[in-house]
């Protein structure tokens, strides 16, 4: 099945449980879930359902010509600190917005 392009978003109420060290450091039932033609499905979290404290601005970033400049996030969980494993857009294009929700609230897609 081909993915739409430009990418799909669309506000999803879909409970996302993000742990990390056997750790819940995300419960929302208001993700963003995207769609893009390269990969699977990507839920992006509100940063208001993301644990105070956890996130940590990383180094680096990258561009999507669909969504704009990333901003990478480190978590740091009991004192043990996973490497960028979140990513937001604070300064979205204005074709990614969806439903009034703008991506600078998201901390985003998780890889741990």
């Amino acid at each position: 099945m081909g993915l739409p392009r430009p990418p799909s978003a669309d506000v999803s109420p879909k409970r996302v449980v993000i742990e990390l060290g056997g750790r819940v450091v995300a419960d929302t039932t208001r993700s963003i879930r995207v769609c893009e033609t390269s990969h699977p499905p990507v839920h992006y979290v509100p940063r208001d359902d993301v644990v105070d404290g956890v996130l940590e601005r990383a180094s680096g970033s990258s561009w999507c010509e669909w969504k704009g400049a990333a901003t990478y996030w480190d978590a740091v969980v009991d004192g043990r600190r996973a490497a960028a494993v979140g990513w937001s857009y604070e300064d979205p294009t204005p074709a990614s917005r969806t439903s009034g929700e703008r991506w600078p609230s998201i901390p985003a897609g998780w890889t741990g």
